[in-house]
C-alpha cells in the first residue's frame, strides 16, 4: 500500500506542474568548482559486508550552460611495507542539464575493500580485514523528463550554473540504464565464512547489466534578501530488469542469469549561489538491490561532499560554439 501510495503522489504531483506559470530567474553562471567528498561504498553478499577503506577524494568540475564535466581520484593509501591498506578510485561525470530534461552518465572505479562484518549470523570480527584484490566498477546513466521545467531549473541546485528565484520543485519520469561489476584474485565471500556456512556458493566474479524507468521528485527552496541560498533534496526510485553474468570459480565458465534490480536514492544539499563565489555541501546516499539465481547482492554508496568555485568570464569563442549547438538542436539551449 506505501509503494502504490508514493506513486499515486508522485503523479498528482506531475498534473498539478503543468499549471504552473513561469516565474524562473535563470542566469547563466560559468564556473569552474573544486571539491572534498568522503566516499563510502559498501557491497553485501551472503551478509558478508564490505565497504571502501580511506579518506577524502579531490574532484574538480568545468561547468557551462547545460554542460557539465567532473574528474576525481582518491589514491590508495600504503603501510610501511608497501602494503595497500586505502581504498583508490576514480570517478568521471559528464551531466547535460537544459530547461526540460537532464542526463547524467558517471562511471566509477574502486579497488580495496575491508571486510567490515559478517553479519550477527556469523561472528563479528574484532578487527577489520582489507582486501586490495576486491575490485568494482560502476557505470550509470539516465535521462529523464523534468515536468515542472517553467519553475524548477535542475541547474540551480546541482551544478550551480543557474539561480531559481523562487521555491519551486518537479515530478521527474525517465529511463536509466547501468551496469555494475565486482571482481577478485580469489573468492568473493572467503572459506572462512564457507566453514561457518558451508551451503553458501561459490563467487569469483559476478556483472549485471540493469535497464528500467526512474521516477522521483526534485525540490529547489530559495530563501535570503537577496535569493542566492538554496536548500535543495530530491528522492528518486526505480524498478529494472537485469541481466547477469557469475564467474563462480577462476576456472568455470560464466553462468547467465536474468532477474530483477531494484535502487532508491536520495540527495540533499545546502548552498549559496553567488555572482563570483559559491558553494555547497551536499549528502548523496544510493541503495542497489540485484536478485538472481535465489541470491541477492546489494551494492550501497554515497557521499558527502563540500563544494566550492569561482564563476569565469565568458569567453567569447565558447559562446559562439554553444550557440551554435543551441540552433542545430534547440532543446539543448
Amino acid at each position: 500500500m506505501k509503494t502504490y501510495g508514493f506513486f499515486l503522489l508522485w503523479v498528482l504531483l506531475c498534473l498539478t506542474s503543468f499549471a504552473q506559470e513561469d516565474s524562473t530567474f535563470i542566469h547563466k553562471l560559468p564556473s569552474v568548482s573544486l571539491s572534498m567528498k568522503r566516499n563510502v561504498h559498501d557491497i553485501t553478499y551472503q551478509n558478508v559486508d564490505y565497504s571502501t577503506e580511506g579518506g577524502m577524494s579531490q574532484n574538480i568540475t568545468v561547468a557551462y550552460r547545460w554542460l557539465s564535466l567532473s574528474y576525481g581520484m582518491q589514491v590508495a593509501g600504503k603501510d610501511a611495507k608497501g602494503n595497500s591498506i586505502k581504498t583508490a578510485g576514480t570517478n568521471l561525470n559528464l551531466s547535460l542539464f537544459p530547461k526540460k530534461f537532464g542526463v547524467d552518465i558517471t562511471y566509477q572505479s574502486l579497488k580495496g575493500f575491508s571486510i567490515i562484518t559478517d553479519s550477527l549470523t556469523y561472528v563479528k570480527l574484532g578487527e577489520k580485514s582489507f582486501r586490495p584484490d576486491l575490485r568494482s566498477q560502476n557505470i550509470f546513466g539516465q535521462f529523464f523528463y523534468i515536468f515542472n521545467h517553467k519553475k524548477f531549473t535542475y541547474a540551480a541546485g546541482y551544478q550551480q550554473t543557474k539561480r531559481q528565484a523562487k521555491s519551486a520543485g518537479s515530478a521527474i519520469l525517465g529511463v536509466t540504464a547501468a551496469y555494475y561489476s565486482v571482481n577478485a584474485d580469489s573468492l568473493v565471500v572467503p572459506w572462512l565464512f564457507r566453514e561457518k556456512k558451508p551451503e553458501n556458493k561459490l563467487m569469483q566474479s559476478a556483472s549485471f547489466l540493469n535497464y528500467g524507468l526512474t521516477f522521483g521528485y526534485l525540490h529547489n527552496f530559495v530563501f535570503g534578501k537577496t535569493k542566492k541560498w538554496f536548500f535543495n533534496f530530491g528522492l528518486q526510485s526505480g524498478l529494472c530488469a537485469m541481466t547477469g553474468e557469475v564467474n563462480r570459480t577462476s576456472s568455470d565458465k560464466l553462468a547467465k542469469y536474468s532477474g530483477q534490480s531494484f535502487f532508491a536514492s536520495s540527495r540533499i544539499a545546502f548552498g549559496y549561489t553567488g555572482d563570483v563565489w559559491f558553494g555547497n555541501v551536499v549528502g548523496i546516499l544510493s541503495r542497489n538491490y540485484y536478485g538472481f539465481d535465489g541470491e541477492t547482492m546489494n551494492n550501497n554508496f554515497g557521499y558527502i561532499a563540500i563544494n566550492f568555485g569561482r564563476r569565469l568570464s565568458e569567453p567569447v569563442w565558447l559562446n559562439r560554439i554553444f550557440d551554435k549547438i543551441g540552433k542545430k538542436i534547440p532543446l539543448l539551449d
